[in-house]
């Protein structure tokens, strides 16, 4: 079994001889001036670029509530909500699976299922067609 003690020293009682005293009192004090040296700076973070700027059509009556949402669901299906692509996607706004979209051909309930999908996962609608400029998906 091992046993740890703990000493703590008791300080020490200094003497000075006579003769460092005499040099103590001959010895004039001086100043060292160091100069601080400047942090190096972390590397500067690369800037990201902009997404580029498309023109975005404002919404068109029956095909989104805002401008972001009409530019995906036109380029996504046409705004058509019997849009289904040839891996099954379905619907305004192509939800894959399709099986997933809750809605038959109903307009109102694809766009809030949509729009839901849209604020979950991005969001915002900004967000998902700045997503959209990049990726041609969303």
């Amino acid at each position: 079994m091992l046993f740890a003690v703990m000493v703590q020293p008791t300080p020490a009682k200094v003497v000075t001889h006579p003769s460092v005293k005499k040099l103590e009192n001959q010895v004039q004090p001086t100043v060292a001036v160091v100069e601080e040296k400047e942090s190096p700076k972390p590397p500067a973070q690369p800037e990201i670029a902009p997404p580029p700027k498309v023109e975005v059509q404002p919404p068109v009556d029956g095909c989104g509530d805002n401008e972001y949402a009409h530019f995906i669901y036109m380029k996504e299906s046409g705004c058509r909500t019997t849009a289904v692509n040839s891996i099954g996607c379905r619907g305004i706004g192509q939800a894959c699976p399709g099986s997933k979209l809750p809605c038959g051909d109903d307009y109102a309930c694809q766009n809030a299922w949509f729009t839901t999908y849209a604020l979950e996962r991005y969001g915002s609608w900004a967000n998902a067609h700045a997503f959209w400029l990049q990726h041609s998906w969303w």
